[in-house]
């Protein structure tokens, strides 16, 4: 429930059928993926994908919704997705919107609606779908090994010197 699963589901669903399909990756309490799978029974363009290795998901997927509702501080799913080209459009949770940046979007679970608008959004503009693709794999970079050992480094160097003085 703290994945924030039911409330995607709930937006997807008050969209037209047939204009997009929801591919849901991984695994879940069996009694509460039980629930949401009764949601989604009548949509073929629901599809419950289990777990899956992320190389493969994110080739299969345009946008990565990230719908938690806890203050989520630093989803690696999030990186992930951006590495691969895939923008996000994240929950305004814990690290999300730092992590998301300018490549992609962010929605608050709190207001009524927002996900929906967003993912509606999503659907009417697949340019600017296109270009939060180019921005994701830039932002990626941010992340890298490299960077963040550099950026650990150079703190650490730092504190160093003011601890000298």
């Amino acid at each position: 429930p703290t994945k924030g699963v039911d409330q995607l589901l709930r937006s997807f669903l008050a969209l037209p059928s047939g204009r997009a399909e929801l591919r849901i990756a991984g695994k879940g309490e069996p009694e509460y993926e039980a629930n949401l799978k009764k949601m989604t029974k009548e949509r073929a363009d629901v599809q419950w994908l289990g777990f899956m290795p992320p190389e493969e998901f994110f080739k299969a997927v345009d946008v990565l919704v990230v719908p938690s509702l806890w203050q989520d501080p630093a989803p690696m799913v999030v990186l992930e997705a951006m590495g691969n080209g895939v923008p996000v459009l994240g929950a305004r949770r814990g690290g999300i919107p730092e992590l998301v940046g300018e490549a992609g979007w962010v929605f608050d679970p709190d207001k009524p609606g927002d996900l929906e608008a967003h993912l509606r959004r999503c659907l009417g503009d697949p340019a600017e779908v296109k270009v939060m693709s180019q921005r994701a794999r830039e932002r990626a970079k941010l992340f890298s090994s490299e960077n963040m050992l550099s950026s650990y480094l150079r703190i650490y160097e730092s504190l160093l010197k003011e601890s000298a003085r």
